[in-house]
């Protein structure tokens, strides 16, 4: 719906693991489910804004990582 558009999307989904100096490979289902929140989250909040900012012509879109991902 256009009648209220939206000019400015900031996705920042995200959720850590547990990362201790003894840390061990985490289970497979952890490591999908931490992709699943970080990446899945992130997209299905931009990807319907798309087509109606490409309408419009107008409108910006931030996405932000987080600096765990250092580690």
């Amino acid at each position: 719906d256009n009648k209220m558009p939206i000019d400015l999307v900031i996705a920042n989904a995200g959720i850590s693991s547990t990362l201790q100096p003894n840390w061990q490979p985490e289970k497979e289902e952890h490591i999908n489910q931490v992709f699943a929140i970080n990446l899945q989250g992130t997209m299905n909040t931009v990807t319907p804004l798309i087509p109606r900012m490409i309408e419009r012509k107008k409108g910006q879109i931030a996405m932000m990582s987080s600096i765990a991902g250092l580690r």
